[in-house]
């Protein structure tokens, strides 16, 4: 007697999370190449400030200034600026460093850094900026686009 041993038709597995990175357009951007990614386990979620996330991202410095703050700035572009995007919307900074205060590096889901010559459109200001773009993509954001 021959032992039996079924065979189960193949499954497809499609993560949720990649699915809302695909609605939010992530995926297509990186799929392009021209900028610095960092999603699921790439981000430290341990480390204290979103600032510290982004210390190990190519042409980005992470300075401490007044206050005890962290700010963060380009080693390209003309004047070592930063602009960021939180969610899709740009983030208006008050004073140095506040992003720190707004974004917990745990509650991230998806970080995304171009050069001012890679920025996609999407993210550009209207002024024609030269800065380093920085989009940060929060988990709630993406759960929210992993429901519909």
């Amino acid at each position: 007697m021959s032992e039996y041993v079924p065979v189960l038709e193949t499954v497809r597995v499609t993560a949720a999370r990649e699915r809302a990175l695909d609605a939010v357009g992530y995926a297509r951007r990186k799929r392009s190449g021209l900028g610095h990614y960092l999603e699921g386990e790439q981000i430290n979620t341990n480390a204290l400030h979103f600032s510290d996330v982004l210390r190990t991202v190519p042409g980005i410095r992470v300075q401490t200034a007044g206050m005890g703050r962290q700010v963060v700035t380009s080693t390209r572009g003309v004047n070592g600026c930063v602009m960021f995007w939180v969610d899709g919307t740009p983030w208006q900074s008050m004073e140095p460093g506040d992003i720190d205060d707004f974004i917990k590096p745990h509650e991230l889901g998806a970080i995304e850094v171009y050069s001012p010559t890679t920025t996609p459109a999407e993210f550009q200001s209207p002024s024609g900026s030269s800065c380093t773009t920085i989009v940060g993509w929060t988990s709630r954001r993406l759960d929210r686009n992993r429901r519909r």
